[in-house]
Formats: structure tokens, sequence, C-alpha cells
């Protein structure tokens, strides 16, 4: 699309390659259903099938990151119970951090006994089970849910009345189970606005997808503005040259004049000689008096060096607070590169919270310092926007660049488009992405993260 941009860049065993990458954001939707009534929700957990003195439940609930039940809790008889292999992909990893499925856990007797002990829940929603007695199997529901509010812990802040402050300035750290980005809000709307000096109570919301929220508060100081001094005396600045007054005239004595500027100094004129000298002048023999030596000519001021342009560099809190407004989309963006991976035959990605910082940090700095490249702003080269984030184990790393698509489908269809972007999308040694996306100034851009 005209007046839109992509770029992409893959590194392995510290050599750079140029390639080229789709990009695009939405919300995650893996083999699961929508509850869009939490009433029918209710209503299947309340009931069951019942055959002869055999009962098998319809559906349970499960909190979010604890262990997966046995058949146990569907049925009161013996039974084995089979969950999707989809669970057991985001489940089970090994000591590379690689997906593993269940059955390769189970026989791998160093992994066998570490994920009997953490089968976990890692995904919000609704997924088929089915329950296997004798010969017979049924179908069954487990609704994977979070009912527990994030974990917020607030800091005290002070500042300056003529300094600004956002939410994140008081959140010393957010945690939920889901492992999602905590949305934050204060309580009342003029908490984000306090200028005048005093001291504030300030009361910070934080929530999760679900709606559990929890509320803390601290406490925001604002001191008076610092009021200027003014430098005793005539003191110059350091490093900027005396400037030199003009000598007084004869006719004017002890009245300073004006001082020169450096740049135009000027030459004291000569003193004037009376034209009738009284009885009292000097003897003859005298030598007349001479003129006096003018002022030294002072240096020039030294050409200050041009200065060097400011570099925007976001903080750990708005990188979060950007995954949060981002996040809307990462679904799509997953949705859409693991669907081009799946027609190339590839394994699919998992989004990667580590990556989506990394591609946070990158998506931000390039649009608040208007600088779409893979060289960074400070002039750094992309890659180490990795180490800035944290240490990690890949051993191939990747990055895809976009800017001005309106949608994150566009982004998509213009890297698909590219070969280079494209066979970074496919790139069979990437097992893991990350997104950031921001509209800034009315412009979108658009970054994919890879790691392997």
């Amino acid at each position: 699309m005209k007046g839109s941009k992509i770029l992409s860049l893959i590194m392995c065993s510290g050599i750079l390659a140029v390639a080229s990458v789709v990009l695009t954001i939405d919300s995650i939707n893996h083999n699961k259903k929508t509850i869009s009534e939490p009433a029918n929700m209710a209503q299947l957990l309340d009931s069951s099938k019942k055959i002869g003195s055999i009962e098998i439940r319809d559906a349970i609930e499960v909190e979010i990151d604890t262990a997966l039940p046995d058949a146990s809790a569907f049925t009161n008889v013996e039974a084995d119970v089979v969950y999707p292999s989809d669970i057991y992909k985001e489940v089970y990893k090994n000591h590379l951090d690689e997906d593993v499925s269940k059955e390769e856990a189970v026989e791998n007797n160093l992994l066998k006994e570490e994920y009997t002990k953490q089968l976990i829940t890692t995904r919000l929603g609704q997924f088929d089970v089915t329950i296997k007695i004798a010969d017979d199997e049924f179908k069954s529901i487990v609704f994977i849910t979070d009912n527990n509010a994030p974990e917020l812990v607030v800091k005290e802040l002070t500042i300056n009345a003529n300094e600004t402050y956002d939410i994140n300035s008081f959140v010393e750290e957010c945690k939920d189970n889901s492992n999602e980005t905590c949305s934050l809000s204060y309580k009342d709307e003029k908490m984000a606005s306090y200028k005048n000096e005093g001291s504030y109570e300030i009361i910070v919301v934080a929530k999760d997808s679900s709606n559990n929220k929890v509320e803390m508060g601290t406490t925001l100081t604002i001191n008076k503005q610092a009021e200027k001094t003014n430098t005793p005396g005539n003191q110059n600045k350091p490093g900027t040259p005396n400037t030199p007054s003009t000598p007084n005239t004869p006719s004017t004595p002890n009245t300073p004049s004006n001082p020169t500027t450096p740049s135009n100094p000027t030459t004291p004129s000569n003193p004037t000689t009376p034209s009738n000298p009284s009885t009292n002048d000097p003897p003859t023999n005298q030598d007349p008096p001479s003129n006096p030596d003018p002022p030294p000519t002072p240096d020039p001021p030294p050409t200050p060096d041009p200065p060097t342009p400011s570099v925007y560099v976001p903080s750990s809190g708005e990188i979060s607070s950007t995954i949060a407004s981002g996040q809307p989309y990462f679904g799509t963006l997953l949705s859409i590169t693991n669907e081009y991976r799946a027609e190339a035959g590839v394994a699919p990605l998992t989004n990667s919270d580590y990556l989506n910082r990394v591609a946070t940090l990158r998506v931000i700095e390039i649009a608040k310092n208007n600088h779409f490249s893979h060289t960074r702003p400070d002039g750094r080269p992309w890659n180490t926007a990795y180490t800035d984030i944290g240490s990690h184990s890949f051993y191939i790393i990747g990055e895809n660049l976009a800017a001005y698509q309106t949608t994150p489908a566009q982004a998509m269809q213009e890297w698909k488009a590219s070969p280079g972007h494209f066979n970074n999308i496919i790139n069979a040694q990437y097992r893991y992405i990350g997104f950031g996306v921001i509209k800034y100034e009315g412009k979108w851009y658009w970054v994919q993260t890879f790691g392997g």
C-alpha cells in the first residue's frame, strides 16, 4: 500500500541477514469457544448425565494456573479423561523451554515427575474433554476461569510543581495469575491531574480481563517549585570570556561605560590634550604623557558543539501499558502468522511475554523518535533491545517492522507480499514470537520479534 513501509531482520550466530515478515493483531482463538453468557456456564456446572448409577458432569470449572483434575472430577466411577492436545502444547515444555507433547513428557523419565506435578492450565477459555468409561466415551467441558484479582504493589511519589506523572509512577508491581498485563486506572479521574502544591491520596485500580480488580491507595506529594536564585555579582558562566569595557574619557571620570560585546571589542580613544596649559603644567623637560595601551582583545567565545538530539527512551511502565493497549491485536497477529506457517508446513509459534516486551520497546522508540530503522535511535543495532529487556537463551532471533498500515491485516498482507519478510515468518527455526503495536500521532506502527 502506498505510503506504508516494512523492514525485517534475522540474526543467527552473530550474522545479520535481511528478511521480511507479516504482522497483524487482534485476539487469540485456538480451538477455544467463547463463553458469551455466564448463566450458560453456571447451568452446565450444575448439570450432569446419569446412566444408571453412573453420573457424568456436563462441565467443571478450574481456576487458571492450577492443576488439571483427573477423571474423579467428572464422574463417580473409574474412568480416563482426555484433554485436547492444544492444552498440552501450552503446558508441557522441556528444559530448553521447547513445547513437547504429553506423551513425550510422560515417557521421558526426566520429565515425568516434573510435569506430573506441574500440570497447569495456562489459558482462559472453554475446552472440550473426553471421558472414557470402559468402551464408551462421553463429552464434557472444562471452563478455565480466573476468579482472583491481580496482586498490586504501589509506592508513594514526590514531585515538584512543574513535573508530570502517570499512573505507572505509583505502581511497584502488578501480577495476575493469568500472566496477563494488568489494566491500570485511577479510582477518580481527577487523580490524574493534580498540579498544585500539597499532598494527595491516589487510589490505583488494577483489573484483569476477567474483570477481577483490586484497589490500593498511596500518596502523591507535590512540592513548591524551587525559586530561581540570582548569581551574586557579575560572575560569568564557565566557558564565557570576560567582556572588556571601554575606558573612561577624561570628561566623564569614574563613569563606567557600557561593555562592548566580545565579537566587536572597542578600541579606547586617545585621552584629550589640554589646549591651554596652565602654570601648573608639568615641566617641559619631562616626556609628554603617552597614550595608554589598548586593552587586550579577548579570545572569541568557543563555538559550541551542535546539540545532540535527545532520544526518547520508554520506561518499563510505558512498555507495560503499551502492551496492554496493543494486546487486543496480538491474537489476530498470532493467528495469521501461524496460518502462514501451517500453509508452509512448519510448526506454529507461541507468544512470548519476553518477546512482547522487546517488540514493544522497539515499536515505541521507532514511533516516538520518528526513526523507522533496524538501527536504534541511539545508534545501536536492533538486537541490543533483547538484552535491554533481559537475558535470553535464543540462538536465533529476528525482527520485522511495518509502519502506517491502518489494520493488522494490512500489515500482514504487505509482509506476506515481501519474500524476505515472509521467509522470516515461516522460518522453521523460530519457536516463539512477540508483538509490538502503537498508534502515535495518528499513525500505526507494528513490530514482530522472533526467537528460536
